[in-house]
């Protein structure tokens, strides 16, 4: 035991004191929210030119309506009340006659206009959309744009127009919109805690209002914070493991401990160097959310779940990468097989989605058991309402444990029949042979 700490202690100190350990901190997270942040600091700086838009209204009625919305829109909406900055582009409706039989060349003309900057876009509604009929050309309504996709005014006209279609039906019904004033009204559901009582008093506690923005960000966060402290834990192991076999400084290593020793005692550096930058993270977490008021959407419930998990899935990656280390030759070798040492964590990331959606579904949960996909899909459906029930956490903290030690056990017997070969690139058969002792 003493040499394994011995071990650990001198790959934590020489990792630690190093610039790239400094700068990978600082790094880290903004190469994983760096978009995040990107969006925050410029969601000031848009773009709020004014955008002129062709509308082609074959009924007669509903062009007029959209200028009068746009017009209001352009009073009311897009001036910061404060400061009187402008905050979004204004939009000017440009009604367009239609063109009769000519239709092809009236929509090159305005598609003309929009490619020299003219309009931004055009509008072209059918005669029939107030009564419209499946198959109908003439039912549908169509926006003309080179960034159509993506663009913020085809959102804000449909609006407008369907407002208008529900008020023409209503005028042909013989209704007006005096009769039925509310017909128009959308409400929200609201997104409510559960009324609990006080185990104590036994006081009934009023229902909460949440936002399902804060239920899903939590728990995203705390599966970053794992995926970044298993790559600043990982990748550099698989590269330290590499130079020490070709420089030969493993082979002095193992005169004074077992491959089992000096893996293990590499492993808690591994997992020494991602604490300590999980506090730190941490850390700046808490400070933060202390400070932007965000402490009542901290699961602090998950944060102990977080403490186990952590270190038995920083142990099996980063075993997993020293066996990959101990393999290559060279640094080309390394880079081949930085991508499979990467994949493992890289694929819990692609079912965030579908496991915080569906946390109770057979899927969620097998996958949350299975040890590569454990520590971060666990850690998502323990921090979501409703997600895990406590004993599938401590199944899969077991599977997990047992998994790293199996991982270590692996590297470890990879190591040492790896020293004996030099020169030759490694393949997936000599990693099975030298798992089962052999290094011919």
């Amino acid at each position: 035991m003493n040499r394994i700490l011995c071990i650990a202690r001198r790959e934590y100190l020489a990792t630690v004191r190093t610039k790239g350990f400094v700068i990978g901190l600082l790094i880290m997270p903004l190469l994983m929210f760096g978009t995040v942040l990107v969006i925050h600091l410029f969601k000031g700086h848009r773009d709020v030119r004014d955008r002129r838009i062709a509308v082609v209204d074959r009924t007669g009625r509903l062009a007029p309506a959209l200028a009068e919305a746009a017009a209001r829109r352009n009073a009311e909406e897009i001036f910061d009340r404060r400061t009187g900055r402008k905050l979004a582009p204004a939009y000017w409706i440009e009604v367009a006659a239609p063109a009769g039989t000519n239709l092809a060349a009236q929509r090159l003309a305005l598609s003309d206009r929009v490619r020299r900057k003219e309009l931004h876009a055009y509008l072209e509604i059918g005669s029939q959309v107030v009564h419209p009929r499946p198959g109908n050309p003439e039912s549908r309504i169509s926006y003309h744009s080179p960034g159509a996709a993506l663009d913020e005014a085809r959102g804000w006209l449909s609006g407008p127009i369907n407002q208008e279609l529900r008020r023409a039906r209503l005028t042909e019904a013989g209704i007006t919109e005096a009769q039925v004033p509310h017909l128009f009204s959308r409400l929200e559901i609201e997104l409510m805690s559960l009324v609990s009582a006080d185990a104590r008093t036994g006081e009934i506690k009023e229902a909460e209002r949440r936002d399902e923005r804060h239920a899903v960000i939590a728990p995203m966060v705390l599966a970053m914070l794992v995926y970044v402290m298993v790559l600043m834990a990982a990748l550099p192991m698989l590269h330290a493991v590499m130079e020490e076999k070709t420089q030969r400084i493993a082979e002095i290593l193992l005169g004074a401990a077992r491959p089992f020793e000096l893996m293990f005692g590499k492993m808690l550096s591994a997992l020494a160097v991602a604490l300590t930058g999980s506090a730190v993270y941490l850390t700046l977490g808490i400070l933060l959310g202390y400070r932007l008021d965000f402490f009542r959407w901290i699961p602090w419930s998950v944060l102990p779940w977080l403490l186990l998990f952590l270190p038995p899935a920083i142990l099996m990656y980063a075993a997993l990468s020293a066996a990959m280390g101990s393999a290559c030759n060279d640094p080309k070798d390394a880079q081949n097989l930085t991508f499979p040492v990467i994949i493992p964590a890289v694929l819990p990331l692609m079912f965030l989605m579908p496991v915080i959606q569906e946390p109770q579904s057979m899927l969620s949960v097998t996958l949350s058991l299975i040890p590569p996909f454990t520590p971060i899909l666990m850690m998502v459906r323990l921090g979501l309402p409703n997600g895990a029930p406590w004993w599938q956490g401590v199944v899969g903290w077991v599977g997990l444990v047992l998994f790293a030690l199996l991982m270590i056990w692996m590297a470890g017997r990879i190591f040492r029949a790896a020293l004996l070969i030099q020169g030759n690139s490694p393949r997936g058969r000599d990693l099975a042979r030298w798992l089962l002792g052999s290094a011919r």
